[in-house]
């Protein structure tokens, strides 16, 4: 257990509010620097998903689908009512 609390890097784990109800972590930013997306414009978690399923349209990207897997969990959890 020790070790493995050894291996949690807070600073790249933690989530922290974007703006607009986008939570990411720096590897998640990271990941929409690499293939150009500006998640800083967008507007809200919607707008974000779009562009990404846009860029997965043309481009195949593993990290990226994990992403969007993860930001659609979270929009389905946190944003719809139920």
């Amino acid at each position: 257990m020790d070790e493995y609390i050894k291996t949690i890097n807070v600073e790249k784990d933690f989530m922290r509010d974007i703006g607009n109800g986008i939570m990411l972590n720096n590897k998640e930013e990271e990941i929409l620097k690499r293939v150009g997306i500006n998640y800083k414009a967008c507007s809200s978690l919607n707008d974000l998903l779009f562009q990404i399923e846009d860029y997965l349209i043309d481009y195949e990207d593993d990290e990226l689908e994990v992403l969007s897997c993860r930001l659609a969990e979270f929009n389905y959890y946190n944003n719809t009512n139920k």
